[in-house]
């Protein structure tokens, strides 16, 4: 023992143990090299493992985490150094791709739609950006992530790009008076008398600087998928919209009936 410490050798079948500690984490796809040794009674590991590159950084940490504790339980005084290497899977879509893209250029989208034409892609992508930016400042940027999606799909792909202020984090807002929402809340339970939307309740209305934020809890049938129940709720927030032009966003939470 004492002479597997100084010449930092780990002992038998100590790699092959960490190896299936580190693997058995949920997110490792492969680990690409591992170092075990030992000092004293500590199990020290050195590993350079491969994970999804579409995992948000707050994922990769989960992992680092989980892998600490899978080597702990494996070898008991265990101390890991873990280094997370992004990689491609085979099962990524062309949406999960195309995020990758607009994360590593630090870009938010939302909205992100693809159809496939057979032989030709077709993207469309809701960019935000600063609200106070120069319209030709952020079609430059728009141009820039049009230009990334066409060397990553070839430049056959098909990208429309639809620029929009970015939403500040924390715009001030102060509750609507009670009258108004009385009144918001009529109008929505009159636009969903006719469809497949009921029971609109927890309604509030907020004041802000960029117009009234409106928020609604409804109820649906529970064998309606949710796409159908999508389609229904839009059909209420848009009527909500078009009656009430200072309203500027629409929030729905869509639940079952009470048991």
């Amino acid at each position: 023992s004492t002479v597997q410490t100084l010449v930092d050798r780990a002992p038998e079948g100590a790699h092959e143990k960490a190896t299936a500690a580190i693997r058995s984490v949920a997110g490792v796809i492969d680990i690409e090299r591992l170092r075990v040794r030992m000092v004293g009674a500590t199990t020290f590991i050195d590993t350079i493992a491969k994970v999804p590159r579409t995992y948000p950084i707050d994922r990769v940490e989960d992992i680092k985490r989980n892998a600490q504790t899978a080597v702990t339980k494996a070898f008991g005084d265990a101390d890991l150094t873990f280094a997370a290497v992004p990689v491609a899977r085979d099962n990524e879509t062309v949406r999960d791709r195309i995020m990758v893209i607009a994360r590593n250029s630090g870009l938010a989208i939302h909205h992100v739609t693809v159809h496939d034409l057979g032989a030709k892609l077709i993207v469309s992508i809701d960019l935000e950006v600063d609200g106070g930016m120069q319209l030709d400042a952020a079609h430059d940027v728009a141009n820039t992530l049009e230009r990334n999606i066409q060397v990553e799909f070839g430049d056959d792909v098909e990208v429309d790009v639809h620029i929009e202020p970015l939403e500040p984090e924390l715009p001030f807002g102060v509750d609507a008076t009670p009258e108004r929402v009385r009144t918001i809340a009529a109008a929505l339970t009159e636009y969903a008398a006719d469809g497949e939307i009921h029971d609109i309740h927890n309604v509030r209305v907020r004041n802000t600087d960029a117009g009234e934020i409106v928020n609604f809890h409804c109820r649906a049938t529970p064998s309606m998928s949710v796409i159908k129940v999508h389609e229904h709720v839009d059909a209420v927030e848009r009527a909500l919209r078009r009656a009430f032009p200072s309203v500027k966003r629409v929030i729905s939470h869509a639940e079952p009936p009470r048991a």
